[in-house]
């Protein structure tokens, strides 16, 4: 979950890890409301601005109550009666996401609620497990311990076995939005779904949405600013969810080889694509991988997204595809192709 704090002041909103800058004063709709564990916000200008705030608020709302591990849901109910009849939009948000997982070899899984649950992130009864736990637990993390049959519309887990969309739900709650304001021929719109941000269009006053990096590790500064428009950007970050023991930091972003949180020297991963699914799990993915193989990945893939990463050494980089639209006050490595 990423949690979002909206905090006026200088003419800026702050927002999970981003902040807007340069805001016109333009009569638009701006509701903000609770949903997927998190606070969201929707600004929309132009015609029947309230109407498809309202309808974009209920599409949310419905997708939270297919997804939610933790309430009565599709997902609910498959992962506690092992089988579930599946709705359309959990049949293809559980097929979006075996694509993501095989196409990020793994670093993104949703199978690993188990092991999440184990730490305590799910319940905020943290604990470390043993490594005999989690080694019994990453067996469960394979993909043939989940069956989708998509001309029955059902689906099926082996006994232990989990899922959570948690991972890929917003972004893909952000897709259905992107549709509903097609659809009704919005012109310019900013969706701030936990964090989750799309900027649709041009600034009322026909510039780009400039969004700030929020620093990871030092509150109130940002790693620095990116000039977007019709694009996601969504960032993954250690600092979200942890919890110490020991002395030792233990984040929410678990490594589904070992069962532990990532530790490889990553601090936050922003992803800047025009495909929010995507967006949403290659955040979480590129995390995992760190810094060499995550310059793999996109250099294989880099006509699908650009990416932003912050390392825990203090080094930051930005991907060559974005890097003329990125502006900072700190020095930053270029990756080029």
């Amino acid at each position: 979950m990423r949690l979002i704090v909206l905090i006026l002041a200088m003419g800026a909103i702050v927002a999970g890890g981003l902040v807007f800058r340069g805001m016109s004063k333009v009569s638009s709709s701006d509701i903000s409301f609770f949903a997927m564990d998190t606070h969201m916000n929707v600004r929309i200008t132009g015609k029947d601005a309230e109407e498809t705030a309202s309808l974009i608020q209920a599409e949310i709302e419905r997708l939270n109550r297919l997804f939610d591990v933790n309430k009565e849901s599709t997902v609910y109910k498959l992962n506690k009666e092992k089988t579930a009849v599946l709705d359309e939009d959990t049949l293809l948000l559980l097929n979006k996401s075996e694509k993501a997982r095989v196409l990020t070899n793994g670093a993104f899984n949703i199978m690993i609620y188990p092991i999440v649950k184990e730490w305590g992130f799910s319940t905020g009864e943290y604990k470390v497990p043993s490594n005999d736990r989690l080694k019994e637990l990453c067996e469960l993390l394979d993909s043939s311990e989940l069956t989708v049959d998509t001309v029955l519309k059902t689906a099926s887990l082996s006994s232990g076995a989990m899922v959570d969309l948690g991972g890929i739900a917003k972004g893909y709650a952000t897709e259905k939005c992107v549709e509903i304001l097609k659809k009704h021929s919005v012109k310019t719109a900013l969706l701030n779904l936990g964090g989750n941000i799309y900027a649709y269009g041009l600034k009322p006053d026909g510039s780009r949405y400039n969004i700030a990096i929020k620093h990871p590790t030092d509150e109130g500064s940002y790693l620095g600013t990116l000039l977007v428009t019709d694009l996601a950007v969504i960032t993954s970050g250690g600092y979200e969810r942890f919890f110490e023991e020991k002395g030792l930091v233990y984040h929410h972003i678990i490594n589904p080889e070992t069962g532990y949180p990532a530790d490889n020297g990553t601090a936050s991963v922003t992803i800047v694509s025009d495909d929010p699914t995507l967006a949403d799990a290659l955040s979480t993915a590129l995390f995992v991988m760190g810094r060499d193989r995550a310059i793999r990945f996109w250099k294989e893939h880099s006509g699908q997204f650009d990416f932003i990463m912050f390392e825990t050494n203090g080094n930051l980089m930005v991907s060559e595809g974005i890097s003329k639209d990125f502006s900072s006050e700190s020095e930053y490595e270029i990756i080029k192709k």
